[in-house]
């Protein structure tokens, strides 16, 4: 997603070349044109040398947000539920936080000296009043094809409030009864060209509450700068109500911002580079790598053999599955509390609380806990600590055996109304013994019965949401689990040489088997099934 999002400094400065930017000086005089009643369009606000310094200050903040390096909840990306219709940008917010319209009290970093300085320029251009002057910008990124539907601003924000246009020239709908022509196409009573440079300042009728406005499908990259400031009485409102927790929040993310922000945009660039310094530092042991030859030997030799002479569970799976969870159980379990949103809607969905239900990995027991009280659930895993930490955490489970997967599960057939098998099969590690694991999960289900099946993905497309981060090499790889306190765990077979202790940070990295799984390729292991499933 975001490959559509960066433009590379060639293509900002011809798409400037191309649609013509005026250069202007601060002693123009300015004159908008209105198109409603609190709807005036001003253009050439700002020149091109600080058009580019603002647009090279985006990027560079939209680049350390990606990165997880803005401090608070300055940076937001767009949620992965509107990344396939579009109706999506990213964000950058300073001096107040806003999620779906309202005003929340997240901190975020307190506007930079240069994005004050545009509003500088607003007020010595008469664009505001000296009394209207702004405190807060939202910064919006379009990416080609996005766009926002008919909405109202606030009504915490003051009016008026101005948006800038930069990259490329843009469309918005403003009217009482907006239509949708189509998906990201408005119809209304205004149709507003921004040009790039402009300003397009909303107040009185145009603001609201009856008249709404909609950003068309974005054509070419943009941004827009939306400077807003809180109404007096919501600003102390908000302030009031914060618990002395959240506003030292508050406090550190605003120093850490003003640090950050020290020196310009020299100063941002450094902070660039030192991220990009320490991602190039980076142990290779930190990502996930291809198995050795001698790994990926063993696993053919497995897909060779489609019964096993032996009931043992495969030493790949023994050395880099059970005896990795077994180690980092207790670590495991503090970052893991929650079922997955997916997993608890599809329980939710299949009333689990008055079902019979089968867990298959069961881990933790994290997603136990969608069943509700009255839920009965049966749980398996291959790891002994994951299970002795589901007894001691969960009361729904009614059994719980260890089990490999791969091999015969103790439990009846045709006993469950439902099935979980989630992020078990990418541990499993040839295609014989995957199958047995579809196999003794669907063996398990009451004809009628639905089972829900997770597998890592080896196409990992961001804009469908993946959130992994990871690039595989290869389908057959080993991904590390870091783990700060190896001192605490006694009960493991694994050497700091096997886990790769490193004495840099103190933390020890396990690395865990996975087959990651190309598209298409979980629905062919139900194949050896026989029949039709669905």
């Amino acid at each position: 997603f975001f490959n559509h999002v960066i433009m590379d400094k060639s293509k900002i400065l011809a798409c400037q070349k191309d649609l013509k930017i005026r250069m202007c000086s601060s002693s123009t005089s300015f004159e908008g044109k209105q198109f409603m009643q609190g709807l005036t369009l001003f253009e050439n606000v700002i020149d091109k040398k600080q058009h580019d310094e603002l647009v090279a200050f985006v990027d560079n903040m939209c680049l350390l947000g990606r990165k997880g390096k803005l401090p608070g909840r300055t940076y937001t990306c767009p949620p992965s539920k509107w990344i396939g219709c579009k109706q999506s940008r990213e964000m950058l917010q300073f001096g107040v936080y806003t999620n779906a319209n309202r005003v929340q009290k997240a901190p975020v970093m307190e506007m930079p000296p240069l994005l004050q300085s545009v509003c500088d320029i607003l007020v010595e251009k008469n664009i505001l009043t000296s009394k209207q002057k702004v405190d807060t910008c939202c910064v919006n990124v379009y990416a080609p094809g996005q766009w926002l539907p008919p909405h109202v601003d606030n009504e915490k924000f003051a009016r008026p409030f101005v948006t800038v246009s930069l990259v490329s020239r843009q469309i918005a709908v403003f009217g009482d009864n907006i239509l949708k022509d189509q998906i990201g196409n408005w119809v209304g009573d205004v149709k507003v060209h921004m040009p790039v440079a402009s300003a397009l300042r909303v107040t009185d009728l145009a603001a609201g509450p009856t008249t709404k406005h909609a950003i068309q499908t974005v054509g070419m990259r943009r941004i827009s700068l939306t400077f807003r400031r809180l109404t007096s009485e919501a600003k102390a409102k908000m302030w009031d109500s914060m618990s002395e927790r959240v506003l030292q929040k508050w406090s550190r993310v605003q120093v850490a911002g003003r640090e950050l922000c020290a020196g310009g945009s020299t100063g941002i660039e450094r902070n660039i580079n030192k991220m990009n310094e320490s991602k190039d530092k980076r142990s290779i042991s930190t990502k996930s790598a291809p198995v050795s030859k001698e790994i990926e030997e063993e696993i053919r030799d497995m897909d060779l053999t489609s019964r096993y002479e032996s009931r043992k569970i495969p030493n790949l799976e023994k050395k880099h599955v059970k005896d990795i969870y077994d180690a980092i159980a207790d670590h495991w379990n503090a970052t893991r509390q929650r079922s997955w949103p997916r997993v608890k809607t599809w329980l939710e969905k299949n009333d689990a609380s008055e079902r019979l239900i089968m867990d298959v990995g069961c881990g933790n027991g994290k997603n136990m806990r969608p069943c509700g009280n009255s839920g009965r659930v049966f749980g398996c895993d291959i790891s002994n600590a994951q299970l002795h930490i589901c007894r001691e955490i969960s009361t729904l489970a009614w059994g719980l055996a260890q089990a490999d997967a791969g091999d015969k599960l103790p439990f009846r057939s045709a006993s469950f109304d439902l099935a979980l098998n989630i992020a078990v099969l990418h541990h499993i590690s040839s295609r014989s013994r995957r199958e047995q694991v579809v196999k003794e999960t669907m063996r398990m289900l009451r004809i009628g019965g639905k089972a829900l099946f997770y597998v890592w993905a080896f196409e990992q497309n961001s804009h469908q949401g993946a959130r992994s981060g990871h690039q595989f090499e290869k389908q057959d790889v080993l991904v590390p689990w870091h783990f700060r306190d190896i001192k605490s765990v006694s009960a493991s077979n694994i050497t700091s040489k096997d886990a790769g202790e490193t004495k840099e940070n103190k933390t020890s990295i396990y690395m865990r088997y996975c087959h990651v799984h190309k598209k298409g390729e979980l629905e062919e292991l139900f194949q050896a099934l026989g029949k039709k499933v669905r």
